[in-house]
Formats: C-alpha cells, structure tokens, sequence
C-alpha cells in the first residue's frame, strides 16, 4: 500500500499547544504513514522521551495499537560520523 500522508502522534501530560510542541522537542514524539496508531516504547527501561547513556546490550519492548493490522515496523537508529554529521 502506497502511503497516503504522514501522521504524527505525541505523549503529552495535557492538551494544550505548548505541551505538544514541547514534546516534539524532546522526542515525545513518533510518526505513521497514514494509519493511526498509539505507540509506547521504552529503551532499556528508558521510555522514549526520556535519553539514557551508551549501553553495550540493548533491550527495545514497545507496545503498538493500530485501527488496522500493523504490517511492519522500522526501527531506525540515528549515527554520526567523525564529522558530527548525521547519516
């Protein structure tokens, strides 16, 4: 299926405009092409929003909750080079 548009979805501890914006900048936040879904992941125990230090072993459980079944999901783990540049 073609995606049809970008959704996002954010954790927020009330509904106003300065609460969302505030948990887009600190990665309270996650996208879907198109189907709504309520997603909860936690990193080591961590949940998403929060960073943690560097850790050799890695544990990621999430919870995904779509409208429809869910097809795939893609973890994507940001790198950067000795540059500092984000690949």
């Amino acid at each position: 299926m073609a995606a049809r548009g970008g959704l996002a979805g954010v954790w927020v501890p009330e509904t106003t405009r300065d609460a969302v914006f505030d948990a887009m900048k600190n990665l309270s936040s996650y996208a879907t092409t198109g189907q709504r879904i309520i997603l909860d992941v936690e990193l080591n125990g961590v949940k998403m929003e929060t960073r943690t230090t560097h850790a050799q072993v890695r544990t990621l459980k999430g919870r995904a909750i779509g409208t429809v079944e869910i097809d795939s999901v893609a973890v994507i783990k940001t790198v950067r080079n000795v540059f500092g540049k984000i690949f």
